[in-house]
């Protein structure tokens, strides 16, 4: 089993940048290539049958990850994610590491996640949050064009 330390050298110099940080979760900035990602960090000794971390479902034939936090993280985080669906974009969009489940977000949770904070008042990282979307936004174009 990996290693949620092996996992974060593969990053590029600069990086993770932190997000939200609290006792049982962190959100980071992972960056291994062309594309930055945002991960969702908890600790497995947490997760439950009953809050595993995320949950897959499949709905109309495509896979999606849900979230569904264990109770020890943060109320207003937990209100501010839980339940919230995005797409499994990425062979490995969730590693069990020895401590930690380790979750790409996907696109469109990654976009609203400020937006989601701010609405149940999570305190992050604005500005860190604010250079992620702009720095993620010129990859994407990059990444689009043909």
């Amino acid at each position: 089993m990996n290693s949620l330390l092996d996992i974060r050298k593969g990053n590029l110099p600069g990086y993770p940048r932190t997000i939200y940080e609290a006792e049982n979760i962190r959100i980071e900035v992972w960056k291994f290539n062309k594309i930055s990602l945002l991960t969702l960090q908890i600790p497995r000794a947490l997760l439950t049958e009953d809050n595993p971390g995320v949950a897959e479902w499949e709905i109309n034939g495509i896979e999606h990850l849900v979230v569904s936090l264990p109770p020890e993280i943060p109320a207003d985080v937990r209100s501010a994610l839980n339940g919230q669906r995005f797409h499994a974009e990425i062979e490995d969009d969730k590693v069990l590491t020895d401590d930690f489940l380790l979750v790409y977000l996907g696109i469109t949770l990654t976009d609203s996640i400020g937006s989601l904070f701010d609405e149940h008042g999570v305190k992050y990282d604005e500005a860190q949050y604010k250079r992620f979307k702009e720095e993620w936004g010129s990859e994407l174009d990059l990444y689009m064009e043909p």
